[in-house]
């Protein structure tokens, strides 16, 4: 059941943020023109200090596998696999579109697909997303705390 709600999530991300991407059996690809960019887990270990770390999953992810120390909580996509109705206003509290943001999610799909809507259709001008996710940040053996 888990497997299909993830490839049912994966869909319906992709098709809402459908922008620059092509989504082919569940799995999203970004196009080559990316108006953000990826960096990895070690990048973002040595700039954490530096970065506006915002885990985009939901409460029962983070509770799942633990949170990155100093991470923004903010969920972007529901369970249902719809776009939170406030995300966009949440954000904008935390982060404005002139302002430095990376995104992390559980695997790095979501992460992409949402900074990539942050970056064409918001107007954010500086937007990374963490490629592995929070799965790479744990298998790189980094230190995650319960939100």
């Amino acid at each position: 059941m888990k497997i299909i709600r993830s490839g049912m999530v994966a869909l319906c991300v992709g098709a809402f943020f459908s922008y620059g991407t092509t989504v082919i059996a569940g799995e999203t690809e970004m196009s080559d023109a990316k108006a953000y960019k990826n960096i990895t887990v070690s990048k973002l270990a040595t700039e954490l200090s530096q970065r506006r770390l915002i885990d985009i999953r939901t409460p029962a992810e983070w509770r799942q596998t633990g949170v990155v120390k100093g991470s923004v909580l903010l969920t972007a996509v529901g369970e249902d696999g719809r776009i939170v109705k406030d995300f966009a206003a949440k954000l904008a509290e935390i982060a404005g579109p002139a302002d430095d943001v990376t995104l992390i999610c559980r695997s790095g799909k979501r992460s992409a697909a949402v900074a990539q809507w942050l970056s064409e259709e918001l107007g954010y001008k500086t937007v990374s997303s963490v490629e592995e996710g929070i799965t790479g940040w744990i298998a790189e053996g980094k230190p995650v705390e319960q939100p």
